[in-house]
């Protein structure tokens, strides 16, 4: 039977799911939805060919990988090179570097343990990633080649029937309890990151195609309203989900079950006169490859180029579309015909040879597309490409909280009797550098600890919505190795403190058991406040000094890509400012919380604002970022800049060192 029109009708839904998220509905669950009945429909169709020729006892893993050759990568060469091109003339330099090397993985269909790989706190925006995207293609990909050779090696325990069916569902099995794991692991947000990204967490949606694939003959027995029901049940599953998650729900886990249940039940029904057989599905089925291609670049130089209004979108939507079609009509169609059949060894050099060429392209990253400069805006564009990297604080040795490990970092020559604590989060994490400065430049003796994790607020009980941070179990443990270790005076509390507490905020909860609240709600909120006066009033039993600091001023862009941006298209470059009332007055009600904390040994700080005048703050001074990206001011300038800060901490502190 052809199930094209079914097909076709899925893959609209998918793809029109993912375009729903991209091109800014309130949908957030829409992408990951699109992504995970793709992989649903892959596997079916997969499946169904490879089971079909092995019955048939005439199936080649070199026939089936060429066919998989002739699908994708054309369209998908096509994409990059064109990328490549404009990026080379409308991108600066150092996102063109971006641009290139995760151009070479997607095309070496690797791009998904890259991405893996750099996922973390301080990751560059998805936002700015030109071929995010190919992350599932990469995954798909890895799945052809593993996926068909185990069939082929147990294919006599794999009889068509029950024993075909008992092995695919152990698969499925042992790959969705990898998805859950990597899910609800908390000790790294890596583990997080590939639980989403890598194959054998991803698997389990594929084998559901292929599950599908062994049973679906049995929707015979099923009558025509049965099928209907079926196919009306999985569109509901498929709104169910867009409405249901939100970007912070861990994915794929657990929860990918109901797209993926949502796809298995329309496809099995395969109900005449489906909705999903509508001209306009099928056009969006027939072109769902090249759209998702095509679709994300677009949103990303619009993103790149500061494009963002409504209309903006709305035109990048359509551009979208118009580009699918064309590669669909020009690119993937002519290639499918082109290089099958007769003839192939041949043409298989020749799409080798054009895929060399685009790795030529993608290693030309070396190369300088920048116009001629002056000297000075040469030095300017060199500190800006560099100003990311400029953080001061070793995090490859300090901070934290890998397995459930505390990483204290110490400056100074006595750890043993370290009498200052900075604790806090990525922002306690910037005055490392300057506390390094004014430690060494002193005369005293002593050290001071720095504990600190990145994206956790200082709070007890208050904990990351996203998987892999597990904040709770840090916080109580820095707390008892302040209270345990002895001889400290001092605890200077740091935190950006608006990225948890802001009414918008999704991303932070207070949590009493099985219970949460998030941070943004009145609840949340008055709880966590009297979370951490609970925190502060313990230390000052203790006998321990508590500073604590108000929110910092932040731009919410990066400063350093501005002026990049800028030089490369020969703009004049001006000092940029920013207007930091919009952050305070997010940051009002926990601002005004901690003043409220004020007692004799608690004392409240206000740190960076000698870069403001009133609320109006600088982001560049003579042409350099003062910051690392949208939040972090750089450690080079925070050294040189005298702070509120530095009454607190004049110690003398030669060295680095990690506590255990």
């Amino acid at each position: 039977m052809d199930f094209r029109k079914d097909i076709n009708g899925v893959r609209a839904v998918a793809v029109l799911s993912v375009l729903l998220f991209h091109f800014g509905a309130d949908f957030f669950s829409a992408g990951f939805v699109g992504v995970d009945i793709f992989f649903v429909i892959s596997g079916f169709l997969m499946s169904r060919i490879i089971f079909s020729a092995l019955d048939r006892g005439d199936f080649t893993i070199k026939a089936f990988l060429w066919a998989r050759v002739i699908r994708l990568y054309p369209a998908l060469l096509f994409v990059v090179l064109a990328v490549f091109a404009f990026g080379y003339f409308f991108v600066e330099p150092v996102a063109f570097r971006g641009l290139a090397a995760h151009g070479l993985s997607s095309l070496l269909f690797y791009s998904n343990l890259d991405y893996a790989a750099e996922a973390g706190y301080f990751d560059s925006a998805s936002g700015l990633k030109w071929f995010l995207h190919t992350w599932s293609l990469s995954v798909e990909w890895q799945f052809y080649i593993l996926y068909p050779l185990v069939l082929v090696l147990l294919r006599r325990l794999m009889r068509p029937g029950l024993p075909r069916i008992a092995f695919l569902g152990v698969g499925f099995l042992l790959s969705l309890l990898a998805a859950v794991i990597c899910g609800v692991y908390e000790g790294s947000p890596r583990v997080a990151a590939l639980g989403f990204y890598s194959l054998p967490s991803r698997a389990y949606e594929m084998i559901a195609g292929g599950l599908l694939a062994a049973t679906h003959d049995a929707r015979r027995h099923f009558s025509v309203g049965w099928r209907r029901l079926l196919e009306t049940t999985g569109l509901a599953f498929v709104a169910i989900t867009l409405v249901l998650f939100d970007p912070l729900t861990p994915w794929p886990t657990a929860h990918a079950l109901l797209p993926c249940a949502a796809t298995a039940l329309i496809l099995f029904a395969a109900a005449e006169r489906s909705l999903l057989s509508h001209p306009l599905f099928q056009f969006f089925g027939n072109i769902s490859y090249s759209l998702y291609l095509w679709h994300w670049p677009v949103a990303v130089a619009l993103h790149y180029h500061n494009l963002e209004g409504w209309e903006w979108k709305t035109a990048g939507l359509g551009l979208s579309v118009m580009l699918g079609w064309l590669s669909y009509i020009f690119i993937e169609n002519p290639s499918r015909i082109y290089f099958r059949g007769e003839g192939m060894s041949r043409r298989a050099l020749s799409l080798m040879a054009v895929s060399a060429t685009a790795v030529v392209i993608s290693l030309m990253v070396f190369s300088n597309n920048l116009p001629k400069l002056t000297e000075s805006e040469e030095f300017l564009f060199v500190d800006a490409s560099s100003a990311g990297e400029d953080r001061g604080y070793p995090i490859q040795e300090c901070g934290g909280f890998p397995r459930g490990n505390l990483r204290p970092c110490l400056l100074g020559d006595d750890a043993l009797h370290a009498d200052t604590v900075i604790f806090g989060d990525s922002f306690a994490e910037m005055w490392y550098s300057r506390a390094q400065h004014l430690l060494r430049t002193s005369g005293a003796s002593g050290g001071i600890i720095f504990l600190t994790y990145g994206g956790c607020p200082p709070i007890s009980n208050v904990e990351r919505r996203e998987a892999g941070f597990n904040c709770a179990d840090f916080h109580r443990s820095a707390l008892d190795y302040i209270k345990s270790k002895g001889g400290i005076k001092k605890v200077i509390i740091v935190s950006m403190w608006t990225a948890y507490f802001g009414k918008h905020k999704t991303n932070t909860v207070y949590r009493d058991g099985d219970a949460q609240w998030l941070l943004g709600t009145s609840e949340g909120f008055r709880r966590a406040t009297l979370s951490l006066e609970r925190d502060i009033r313990g230390l000052e039993a203790a006998g321990i000094e508590v500073y604590l600091s108000t929110t910092s001023p932040y731009p919410a862009f990066d400063a350093s890509s501005r002026i990049r941006k800028a030089i490369f298209r020969g703009e004049r470059m001006n000092d940029i400012e920013f207007d930091f009332s919009s952050v305070t007055a997010n940051s009002m009600p926990i601002d005004a919380a901690i003043q409220s904390l004020a007692a004799p040994m608690v004392h409240v700080i206000h740190l960076g604002r000698n870069f403001c005048v009133g609320d109006v703050c600088s982001a560049t001074r003579n042409g350099r970022s003062l910051y690392s990206d949208g939040a972090h001011m750089r450690g080079s300038v925070l050294a040189e800049q005298p702070s509120a800060l530095d009454s607190v901490l004049l110690r003398p502190m030669p060295r680095v060192g990690v506590l255990p």
